[in-house]
């Protein structure tokens, strides 16, 4: 049975976060752009795309590698971008910054799960938290939002595990259920 999973960090929102997120909504309704459900935002470290129910603990034992020796951290969320490009926007993100841990924890879950046969993706890792996704061309008052946004610092998050979550697509949008938790411990 394949199983569509990505490893991520849950984002728990910051006040400053809700009110972005409110802002969004309210300038944004209709079909055209389609805000991130507050229960569905994360910080993806690895899209894993369909993978055996037999690799589950083997994609486990990868997280558990990439964890070793990172402890409990925080990243800021800060600045509103879109994806490919302002322009023609269609993903809506707000960035992730720390101090390294995110990038040391994506390279060393990378480098475990190249060992099972899960070779990198095909584009470089920008760590970012999918805030909507815009299906075709997008209102000028997003793109506004986007410039008005563009340098906000919205809180930070603490980060005291990585999950790994299967992802089911549904009209409605992806339904994402945890699979396991791995809890950052330092050596």
């Amino acid at each position: 049975m394949l199983i569509r999973a990505f490893v991520a960090v849950s984002v728990r929102r910051p006040q400053r976060m809700d009110l972005l997120l409110n802002d969004l909504r309210s300038l944004c309704s209709g079909r055209t752009v389609k805000p991130t459900a507050p229960e569905n935002l994360h910080l993806t470290l690895r899209f894993l795309g369909d993978i055996e129910q037999a690799q589950v603990n083997s994609v486990i034992d990868a997280m558990n590698t990439a964890v070793y020796g990172v402890g409990v951290f925080d990243f800021k969320l800060e600045n509103v971008g879109a994806f490919p490009r302002t322009l023609r926007p269609t993903v809506l993100w707000v960035g992730a910054a720390d101090q390294g841990q995110l990038g040391t924890i994506v390279e060393q879950l990378n480098n475990a799960l190249a060992g099972m046969g899960l070779g990198p993706e095909n584009r470089p890792w920008h760590p970012h938290v999918t805030i909507a996704r815009i299906k075709s061309h997008p209102p000028t008052k997003l793109l506004q939002f986007i410039t008005d946004h563009k340098n906000d610092h919205l809180g930070s998050i603490r980060v005291s595990s990585i999950e790994l979550l299967r992802s089911d697509l549904q009209p409605n949008g992806p339904a994402y259920a945890p699979l396991a938790c791995v809890p950052l411990i330092d050596k």
